[in-house]
């Protein structure tokens, strides 16, 4: 506290009328204890925290103009002002100054009466409130982010997995060039033994959405088993919207859902087809065939091959699938 404060309107048991006003605030304890560092300015905005070498930025994260101080943040900051224009507030109609925030509350005890003061309390048990929502939201966001970072972690990690004995595992994918109105699918097929079977690249115009393109590159996989006559197939995509969507057994009404019907018709009628979805990182050489697609025209097929640069791809999936065992 200043020293000028310190000097005003002391008794002679050395506490102030301020002090006294805010302990007898018929509001919880955490909220007066919240007043209290509020006038003694100990609250860590960003401009007390740039004086005390915490931050560099001091300007309010919200309206980025001004500086961050307890004043700016509960009285004249646009959304604190909000709060105190609330009609339960005795000092709704106040000018609200940038001035020091004990100052402001002497000057609003000396005007208000002690049932004004109450309400005011009220007021300031809502903008307490208010910064421990925020405060729980910023813990909720770190916390989120370093979710995300762990996840992010553990999908680096992530490698594709061989089928069962005896299965086939054809993973799809497909990229999207908005700005054209084109699109490029990537199919490949392997074995158990992770050896390349088929790789499919497959371009087509007039495609502007990428559900259409992911649902195209789905029906490319589907088409080129049939024609291959394969009983036992997984297929493997990194599209999780797609894949929710044929695996649910309800019709879709979307402009696209006829084209998610027909996909349905062809997993009902080869009950040893399943759809399942992976992460790209699981998914690299139909993610590079995808790519690939893009410099072709119309559809390329290779059997037990693919484009050049594939086998980087498919050998580092052998490698890690190798290790594993």
């Amino acid at each position: 506290m200043s020293r000028k404060h310190r000097g005003k309107g002391e008794e002679s048991n050395g506490v102030t009328d301020i002090w006294k006003n805010i302990w007898k605030l018929n509001i919880p304890g955490v909220v007066k204890m919240f007043v209290w560092k509020a006038l003694n300015n100990c609250l860590p905005t960003k401009w007390n925290l740039a004086c005390r070498k915490v931050v560099r930025d001091y300007f309010c994260p919200i309206c980025k103009l001004q500086k961050e101080t307890v004043t700016h943040a509960l009285c004249s900051y646009g959304g604190a002002m909000d709060v105190w224009a609330d009609k339960a507030s005795p000092v709704q109609k106040w000018v609200s100054t940038e001035r020091d925030m004990q100052e402001l509350w002497a000057d609003w005890c000396e005007k208000l009466q002690e049932e004004e003061l109450e309400l005011m309390a009220v007021v300031l048990r809502r903008i307490w409130q208010a910064a421990a929502s925020l405060s729980e939201f910023q813990q909720a966001q770190k916390q989120n982010a370093r979710c995300q970072m762990v996840g992010t972690r553990q999908r680096d990690l992530c490698r594709w997995t061989a089928p069962a004995t005896g299965q086939i595992k054809a993973n799809w994918d497909a990229t999207l060039k908005l700005e054209e109105g084109r699109m490029g699918a990537g199919v490949v097929i392997r074995n158990e033994n992770g050896d390349l079977m088929v790789s499919v690249c497959s371009q087509k115009q007039n495609v502007c959405n990428p559900l259409v393109a992911e649902l195209q590159a789905l029906w490319c996989a589907l088409r080129i088993c049939a024609d291959l006559n394969l009983t036992e197939v997984v297929f493997e995509g990194d599209a999780l919207n797609i894949v929710k969507v044929v695996n649910n057994s309800e019709s879709n009404w979307e402009w696209h859902g006829q084209l998610v019907e027909d996909v349905k018709d062809i997993l009902r009628n080869r009950p040893m087809w399943k759809l399942i979805h992976t992460y790209r990182e699981c998914s690299r050489v139909a993610h590079f065939l995808a790519k690939f697609s893009l410099t072709v025209n119309g559809e390329q097929i290779w059997i037990e091959e693919g484009p050049a640069g594939i086998q980087y791809y498919v050998m580092k999936d052998k490698t890690v699938m190798n290790t594993d065992k």
